[in-house]
C-alpha cells in the first residue's frame, strides 16, 4: 500500500513538474514573439527617421536655389529643420537601444529557460534514483567495499539533488523589471522625438512654401 501511494506520489510530481516546464516554454516563446514584433517596430522606425531625412535634404537642395536671397529664411533652418534633423537622429538612437534591450532580454529568458530544462531533467533522475532506493535490495560491491544498494542509490539521489541549479528568483524578476522599464522608456522617447522632428519639418516646409 504505500509503494503504491509512493508511486502515485512520483508520478503526480512528474505531471506536475512536466506541466510546468510546459508552462515555461509557451512563456519563452511568447516573450521571443512579443521582442521580435517591438524589434521589427523600432527598425521600421528607424527607416522612416532615415528616409524622412533623406527626403529633407532633397527637397531643400530644391528649394534653395528659388528663394531670394534677400528673404532667405535663415530662422527657419535654426529653429525649425536643424533642430528636427537632431530629433529624428535621437529617435534612431533610441530605437537601436531598444533593439540593444531586447537582445539582453532574449537571452535572459534563453537563460531561464535552460535552468528550467536543466533542473527539470535532474529532477527526473533524482527521481529514479529515488524509486530504486526504495526498491533496491542486497548489496553493492564499490571498490573493496561492500554496500547497502538502497543507501548507495540514496546517497547518489542527494548527490544529483545538490546538481540543481540554484536560482536567485528576486534578482531575475528584478532585473527583468529594470529591463522592461528602460525598453519603455527608451521606445517612448523615440516614437516622440520622431513625431515632433515630423511637425517641425512640417512647421519648415510650409514656411519656405510662403518664402517663394
Amino acid at each position: 500500500m504505500t509503494d503504491t501511494i509512493s508511486l502515485g506520489l512520483y508520478d503526480e510530481f512528474r505531471e506536475r513538474h512536466g506541466a510546468y516546464i510546459d508552462h515555461v516554454a509557451k512563456v519563452v516563446d511568447k516573450g521571443f514573439d512579443l521582442n521580435k514584433q517591438i524589434s521589427s517596430f523600432h527598425e521600421r522606425l528607424i527607416l522612416i527617421c532615415l528616409g524622412t531625412i533623406g527626403l529633407s535634404i532633397t527637397a531643400l537642395t530644391a528649394f534653395i536655389p528659388k528663394i531670394p536671397g534677400a528673404t532667405f529664411p535663415r530662422h527657419t533652418y535654426i529653429w525649425y529643420i536643424v533642430p528636427a534633423w537632431i530629433l529624428l537622429f535621437v529617435s534612431i538612437t533610441y530605437s537601436r537601444a531598444v533593439m540593444g534591450t531586447l537582445v539582453l532580454a532574449n537571452s535572459g529568458l534563453l537563460e531561464e529557460w535552460k535552468t528550467a530544462a536543466e533542473t527539470y531533467n535532474i529532477k527526473q533522475m533524482w527521481l529514479c534514483l529515488i524509486k530504486l532506493s526504495s526498491t533496491a535490495q542486497g548489496t553493492v560491491k564499490t571498490g573493496d567495499q561492500e554496500r547497502s544498494a538502497s543507501a548507495l542509490f540514496a546517497e547518489l539521489a542527494e548527490r544529483v539533488n545538490k546538481c540543481v541549479p540554484e536560482v536567485d528568483h528576486t534578482k531575475t524578476s528584478s532585473v527583468a523589471n529594470r529591463r522592461v522599464r528602460r525598453i519603455k522608456v527608451q521606445s517612448t522617447i523615440a516614437v516622440a522625438s520622431m513625431q515632433v522632428g515630423m511637425i517641425l519639418l512640417c512647421i519648415s516646409a510650409i514656411k519656405l512654401f510662403l518664402s517663394l
